[in-house]
């Protein structure tokens, strides 16, 4: 008996491929498909913790393939300053902004992961997530809209105006 069945996983990994690309959470459309289509999968297990990680990952590789010359020249802007000891370029900042922003996520995981975990296997908590998330990211589509439009690189553009608070803020609430 398999824990997850082959069409299981298909059915899981198809979803995960799709909604990683939109603003959406394919982790927490991954814990409610189960629970709706019936699927007696027990998402409290490690198997499917892990079953979940080694999606990320397979989408994490693929993402970095079709982005990689972004990295590349992200990541060169990051040696760059390491050399120069400075942040001379929009390259260098958006490398050092995803840094910071990574660090509160990682800090938080790891300390908070085993009551995190016991909450976002639950497709009830999940799905009300996702309607936050779905006013949340309406409300900022809207704030978007009223923005002034510029010819200025998005890269560019976020390098001048986010700041370290707002990298570091944007990395918790992650």
């Amino acid at each position: 008996m398999h824990p997850i069945s082959y069409f299981q996983g298909a059915m899981l990994g198809l979803l995960q491929g799709v909604s990683e690309l939109f603003p959406i959470s394919s982790l927490g459309h991954s814990v409610i498909l189960p629970k709706l289509v019936g699927w007696n999968i027990h998402q409290n297990k490690p198997y499917f913790l892990t079953f979940l990680v080694a999606l990320h990952l397979a989408t994490a590789l693929v993402l970095l393939a079709f982005f990689w010359r972004d990295w590349v020249r992200i990541l060169r802007g990051l040696g760059r300053s390491l050399r120069d000891r400075e942040i001379g370029d929009a390259d260098a900042k958006l490398g050092w902004l995803l840094v910071v922003g990574t660090i509160p996520a990682g800090i938080l995981g790891l300390t908070l992961q085993d009551p995190l975990r016991k909450l976002f296997a639950s497709p009830e908590y999940t799905s009300i997530f996702l309607a936050i998330n779905g006013l949340l990211l309406f409300g900022a589509e809207l704030l978007r809209r009223r923005a002034p439009e510029t010819t200025e690189e998005d890269d560019t553009r976020i390098a001048r105006k986010v700041g370290w608070w707002q990298s570091f803020t944007v990395g918790a609430a992650q």
